[in-house]
């Protein structure tokens, strides 16, 4: 390789540093600014939102039950068909466009 063309490389090794660089002071200050939220941080976040909302849930089968007068055999359907639907829930695929699943990560 010539020093041409190492120089050449070389400029465009410290452009892309410097472009990192810039990119990684943008994260740090938004972090900073609390302009984003840590990966880790939003799980979190989204675990509990997730318990909070399967009890809640599930907890409409017995208020269901006494409100609407349901049987036992009714009272055990309803909480049958919340808790598929919670697994479905669970089941952590996102559809895309075309209708295939796909895992969020």
């Amino acid at each position: 390789m010539s020093l041409e063309q190492e120089r050449a490389k070389l400029a465009k090794v410290q452009a892309e540093k410097t472009k990192f660089e810039t990119v990684i002071k943008k994260i740090e200050a938004s972090t900073a600014e609390k302009k984003v939220v840590p990966v880790e941080e939003v799980k979190k976040i989204w675990a509990q939102v997730g318990y909070r909302f399967r009890a809640k849930l599930l907890s409409l089968s017995s208020t269901l039950t006494i409100m609407l007068g349901l049987t036992k055999e009714g009272e055990e359907i309803l909480k049958r068909a919340l808790k598929e639907t919670l697994e479905e829930l669970c089941e952590n695929r996102l559809k895309e466009e075309d209708g295939t699943d796909r895992r969020p990560y």
